[in-house]
């Protein structure tokens, strides 16, 4: 399982274990790379990034929440 795949899960689970009615999990990987050429020659070097993303949405007693981040940081 991947670690994409284990944070979604326990994601679910911490939603199920606070008795939400619904949750969804929907996460997004993304990867970059950029460079700028002027009059056909490399300005700057290839920069190349991975960016990672979750969005957690539930509803509970007829209320939706929404949560979203990129920031994985502690």
């Amino acid at each position: 399982m991947t670690d994409i795949q284990e944070l979604a899960n326990t994601l679910l689970k911490q939603a199920k274990s606070l008795g939400v009615d619904y949750a969804d999990i929907r996460t997004n990987l993304t990867n970059s790379t950029s460079f700028a050429l002027h009059n056909n020659k490399f300005e700057t070097p290839l920069i190349a990034g991975e960016n990672f993303g979750v969005g957690v949405r539930v509803i509970h007693k007829g209320k939706l929440g929404f949560y979203s981040t990129n920031d994985f940081s502690l």
